[in-house]
């Protein structure tokens, strides 16, 4: 009786077939990484969309700015500095469109104005120069994008406000 040598028992190693992978730990590992990296940006999605909400803002606000001082240098010197004639507040929606109904508000704006104009005279003294209005507007938005319960005020609690200024001269 012949045994077979050990040299046949041991299996060979067929270059066709091949046992490589990944172990349990490996691949457990690996997922714990990219559980970590998908947490890291969803945090630094956040940030972005409030980067991104308060640029649209920035940017609503100086547009409404812009088209109420553009409506005040078209107006005739008169009736830019009577208050009869300018509102003190106007309401805007979420896209910068003006709006009546105080559901819709989004953006309020409050507008100064300031006549006669102090202004530097010849050293330290001033003069209040009759030819010359300020106009300083406020826009403001409303926390949440609706105004706030009981409030009749240009600005609410917690609300964003940004100043544009500009002078108009008589002509």
């Amino acid at each position: 009786m012949t045994f077979p040598s050990h040299r046949n028992l041991v299996p060979r190693h067929n270059p066709s077939f091949s046992s490589a992978g990944f172990s349990l730990v490996e691949v457990t590992i690996a997922i714990g990484i990219i559980a970590f990296a998908y947490v890291t940006l969803l945090g630094l999605l956040q940030s972005g969309l409030v980067s991104f909400r308060e640029a649209m803002d920035r940017t609503i606000s100086a547009q409404i700015a812009q088209a109420i001082l553009n409506d005040k240098r078209q107006t005739p010197f008169a009736d830019l500095i009577n208050p009869a004639k300018n509102p003190a507040e106007l309401r805007f929606n979420d896209e910068g469109q003006p709006v009546r109904d105080s559901s819709q508000t989004v953006f309020v704006a409050t507008v100064k104005i300031e006549s006669p104009v102090s202004v530097p005279g010849p050293g330290p003294s001033r003069f209040n120069n009759r030819s010359l209005a300020k106009v300083i507007v406020e826009v403001s938005r409303r926390p949440g994008g609706t105004p706030p319960t009981g409030a009749t005020g240009a600005t609410g609690a917690g609300s964003q406000s940004r100043q544009f200024i500009t002078y108009i001269p008589r002509t």
